[in-house]
C-alpha cells in the first residue's frame, strides 16, 4: 500500500493527511499494530494534564477525533 500511495502527488498528499491524522501504524506486512482508540482509553487520555490542564493541541485533537470516529452521528 505504502508504494503505491507514495508513487504519486495525490498518494504522498493522503499519506500525509493519514499521518496527520494519527491513523493507526502500519508494519511493512500489511499488520497494524496501532490500537484503535475506545471511549475508556479517551476518557483516560482525559484525566493526563496535559489535556485538562496544558490544552496540549495534539491531545485534545487526539480526543476529539476519537470522539468523532466512535460517534459519527453524534455531530
Amino acid at each position: 500500500m505504502f508504494n503505491a500511495l507514495s508513487g504519486s502527488v495525490e498518494g504522498v498528499k493522503t499519506l500525509h493527511k493519514m499521518m496527520g491524522e494519527g491513523e493507526p501504524a502500519m508494519s511493512r506486512d500489511g499488520q497494524s499494530y496501532g490500537a484503535p482508540e475506545t471511549e475508556e482509553s479517551l476518557r483516560a487520555l482525559m484525566r493526563d494534564p496535559k489535556y485538562w490542564r496544558d490544552h496540549d493541541p495534539a491531545v485534545v485533537e487526539r480526543v476529539q477525533r476519537g470522539f468523532q470516529r466512535l460517534y459519527p452521528d453524534e455531530g
